[in-house]
């Protein structure tokens, strides 16, 4: 955390990320349970340090969005979240598992097979332990140009 933001919270005075999710709370509508902010309120945990404060609030979303069969949103979280949590952690058999739960959550006809790729891609790095938290980010990229060139929704077919 900032000097600045440490002084703010010290003295009381809300920080931004206290008023990013204050101002986010009319809009965290429960998903399966878990509200739209969690993986926002995750990475504002992770960027202070608190990693395990961070790793649940993903955790919790990537159930939510699994749950509701969103693959797209369920991968965002687990590549740039929760991998890069885990690989700052060194926890790479948590890394390989995740990533092999991701693939065979996109091995869905419907999905593009340049998404699914990218994911063998990732988790085979992921299972050789070579991948990276910039892989697993590129990784994502990749995932989301393919899947929502354009914004378009893109969940799982149930």
């Amino acid at each position: 955390m900032s000097p600045a933001a440490t002084a703010a919270e010290a003295s009381g005075q809300p920080t931004v990320s206290r008023l990013l999710l204050i101002s986010l709370a009319p809009i965290s509508a429960p998903i399966s349970g878990a509200p739209i902010s969690a993986p926002i309120s995750g990475k504002i945990e992770a960027r202070r340090g608190n990693d395990e404060a961070a790793e649940e609030r993903f955790l919790v979303a990537r159930a939510g969005f699994l749950e509701q069969r969103n693959a797209y949103d369920a991968a965002m979280v687990s590549l740039e979240d929760l991998a890069v949590t885990y690989l700052r952690q060194g926890r790479t058999a948590e890394v390989r598992q995740l990533a092999e739960e991701m693939v065979a959550v996109f091995q869905e006809p419907n999905l593009p097979e340049d998404a699914l790729r990218a994911l063998r891609l990732c988790a085979a790095a992921a299972q050789r332990e070579e991948l990276t938290a910039a892989m697993a980010r590129g990784c994502a990229a990749q995932i989301r140009r393919v899947i929502r060139p354009e914004g378009r929704a893109a969940g799982l077919e149930g």
